[in-house]
Parts: structure tokens; sequence; C-alpha cells
């Protein structure tokens, strides 16, 4: 039950029919207030195929170069933020899991983030449900770095807060609305992604939205291409996770 004022805030805003660009940050400004410079959030649908650097969407506001960095080296896949929350559902001091299951690449990931400055932080990791292929997100936090042992102890004393506003915000990125928005589907996509969905052929969806079949071809195309889905039965299995049939 929330019982914070200032998060009680926060989910009003961000109930109504706010972009996930407001959303991202309104976030970014409320945790500044727990001492935190920085935020990364991942999502990613619970059907995986690929590394993890091929399924997520990614949004941080680290510092810009850093941001492009982990991007464009593909660091997701060493990250161990990224790692403990893909498989832990406890939030968790930076600090705490960084030497867990070492691996050359993950050393590598930890010098590069140091380097940035990311030093210290806090990872709070989420479940879209209770079975093992539920979609996942996790938010890391980043801490100022001047203070780092002041600044753990004032987080674990509102630990639980901070986690509340993790939540709320995490709840108003998995809105459908906002999954939409986040994987960028053309309504002309997502029409035809929910005919798939159905068992429909292409020839099918195209008498039905009175399309030529290479028309239809290319929306499922491109629709597969920014769900980043392996095949047609891929794309049809993510959007029913992701709840995108419902919109």
């Amino acid at each position: 039950m929330l019982n914070n004022a200032k998060i009680i805030r926060f989910l009003d805003r961000t109930n109504g029919s706010m972009s996930i660009e407001r959303i991202w940050d309104s976030f970014n400004e409320e945790i500044k207030d727990y001492g935190f410079v920085a935020a990364g959030y991942a999502f990613s649908n619970g059907l995986k195929q690929g590394a993890i650097a091929d399924e997520m969407v990614y949004f941080g506001s680290y510092r810009n170069d850093y941001v492009q960095t982990y991007i464009d080296e593909r660091l997701a896949d060493d990250d161990y933020a990224m790692l403990y929350g893909s498989a832990n559902d406890a939030p968790a001091f930076w600090s705490d899991i960084v030497s867990m299951n070492m691996t050359a690449g993950r050393a590598r990931f930890q010098s590069i983030a140091s380097d940035f400055g990311l030093k210290e932080g806090l990872v709070v990791p989420f479940r879209g449900g209770e079975n093992e292929e539920a979609p996942r997100s996790g938010v890391a936090l980043q801490s100022d770095s001047e203070q780092p042992e002041q600044h753990r102890a004032f987080v674990k004393a509102y630990l639980g807060e901070i986690v509340q506003l993790c939540a709320v915000f995490d709840n108003a990125m998995r809105r459908p609305t906002s999954i939409k928005e986040m994987y960028g589907l053309s309504p002309r996509e997502l029409e035809c992604i929910k005919h798939l969905c159905h068992g429909r052929t292409n020839k099918e969806i195209a008498d039905r939205l009175a399309l030529s079949d290479k028309t239809v071809e290319h929306y499922i195309a491109k629709a597969m291409s920014k769900l980043k889905s392996r095949n047609r039965h891929h794309a049809a299995a993510k959007a029913v996770m992701l709840g995108l049939t419902k919109t």
C-alpha cells in the first residue's frame, strides 16, 4: 500500500496518457530526492531467443557517451546489474553483486562502467508475472560517487520507499500504450500483428484490411524487426506476451 505523499503524487501524474518520454523524465527528477544522479531502465519480453542486447529495450540517463558505448558494444550481455535482474527479484547494491560469477567479459564491463563514473548504485528488478516467461524489467540507479558509504546508509533507510517509486514507474512503462510506444509500432503494423496472432495468412489479412498481399508482408516485416523477433510465430507470441493485442 502506498503511504508516501511523494509517491502517490508521482502515481497520479503517470496514471494518465503521459508519453514514455515524459514518464522517464519525471522519474529521473524524482530519484534525485533520494541522492541518485542517473538511471537506466531495461525492458525485455519473456520469450528470449538471443542475447540480452538483442532482446531488450533500453533507456539511460547516464552520460551520453556511456549510453552510446553501452549500446554500440553490447555491454548489456556482461552488465552485472542486468544479469542479476534477469534472474532475481530482490533489490541489490551494485557493489554486492559486481563480483558474482566474474568472467572476462564482466570484468571488462566493470572497468568501462567505472571509467565513466558508474561505481555504486542500486538495481531494482521486476517481473510481469509468476511464470518464467513473463516479461522482465529492471531499474538501475546510479549513486552519487562523492559519498558512497553515507548514501548507501541513506538508501537502506528509505529502501522500501525507493522500491515503491520504481514499481510505480515500471507499471507506467508496462502499460500496453507505453509498450506500443516503446516498440514504435505504427497503427497498421499493430493491426497486422493482431491478425497474425489469430493465425491468419498474409492473404487473409490483406482481404480483411483491403490491402495488397505485398503491403501486408511489408507491415509484418517491419513489425517483426521492431519487436526483435526471429519469425512470424515469435512476433505473434511476443505481441501476446507484451499485451499489444489488447490495445
